[in-house]
């Protein structure tokens, strides 16, 4: 073996070894995507006048009389045995808060309720 030929082995495997160590960077390349547009996806506009409450009928531990009233909510009369939970779901407010047609103010879907307790059922309070 000739020195020269030596000499281009060491310089090949020196070559070698540097673009290997070029694989093991430590840089960070982490690529971020951008995020998914939605060009092609309406957004529908906030309605002005929320939905109509709709009456799914009395049951039991809902047999309450309902009247519907002019701005668009429900005047609800407890009757005896009635819960207010089965009272939200008759009207489809699972979750929604209640209010009290008296002083007492707001009251939630799991409340004690009184025979003969006048409740105002809104659609505008519903998800809260």
């Amino acid at each position: 073996m000739t020195v020269t030929t030596f000499s281009q082995r060491i310089i090949l495997a020196s070559a070698v070894l540097l673009l290997l160590a070029g694989c093991t960077s430590t840089t960070d390349t982490t690529v971020v995507e951008p995020a998914p547009t939605q060009s092609n996806v309406s957004t529908p506009e906030p309605s002005a006048t929320p939905e109509p409450i709709v009456d799914g009928g009395p049951r039991d531990m809902a047999n309450g009389t309902a009247s519907p009233n002019a701005d668009g909510t429900v005047a609800y009369v407890v009757a005896e045995g009635d819960v207010a939970g089965v009272i939200c779901d008759r009207f489809g407010l699972s979750g929604q808060q209640l209010q009290f047609e008296d002083s007492r103010g707001g009251a939630s879907c799991y409340v004690t309720l009184s025979p003969g307790d006048a409740l105002n059922l809104s659609a505008e309070r519903r998800g809260e």
